[in-house]
């Protein structure tokens, strides 16, 4: 709230108040929520879960694997040798963790994130090299789960379900804010 009241003061420096009003996990639309919408949940589980079947191929300079398959589906395929790596490596840098464990990527690189963002220490074992490796996997599951490509089946759905109420909302406002000028109210800028 601090940020915002802060930005909002920088552009309505002559403004006496603005109220702000935020919403709940539940009503949270700036994302695919899940809690707001469980049909949404369902469907991004399945993508995840379809992810096992899927080669991906990318390139980072920093990762030591850089042929990562792109959305080439290899149902044949168990397991993408570059990401077993990467896990063994997230694993030889958390030591407490089993042998065996298979790494969430996400849920990882969202915890990480936010004891690195609220100054707690992390798993010395794990480098910048590495943490920037964790976080090309996490991104590329996450765009996997919730921007598919337009030719997959389910595209349609997982968009209307994930930002279909956020693109709703602006269209929303921008057709208020047309009839407003329209009607001869003052510019947003006067204010």
């Amino acid at each position: 709230m601090g940020t915002l009241q802060g930005v909002l003061t920088g552009l309505y420096p002559l403004a006496p108040e603005i109220d702000a009003v935020t919403a709940g996990d539940g009503q949270e639309i700036m994302y695919g929520n899940v809690t707001a919408c469980p049909r949404l949940g369902g469907v991004l589980d399945a993508r995840m879960a379809s992810l096992a079947g899927v080669l991906r191929h990318a390139t980072c300079a920093m990762c030591p694997s850089p042929q990562l398959p792109l959305l080439e589906k290899q149902e044949h395929l168990k397991a993408d040798p570059a990401v077993e790596e990467l896990q063994q490596r997230v694993r030889a840098a958390m030591p407490h963790l089993p042998p065996d464990h298979s790494i969430a990527f996400v849920e990882l690189h969202d915890a990480l994130t936010s004891l690195q963002t609220h100054g707690k220490p992390i798993p010395e074992g794990l480098t910048p090299e590495l943490l920037h490796c964790i976080d090309v996997e996490a991104t590329r599951r996450m765009a996997w789960a919730t921007a598919p490509h337009a030719h997959e089946p389910d595209a349609r759905q997982v968009l209307q379900l994930s930002l279909g109420h956020l693109i709703a909302e602006v269209s929303r406002q921008v057709f208020f804010i047309r009839a407003w000028l329209s009607s001869g109210g003052p510019s947003l800028l006067e204010l």
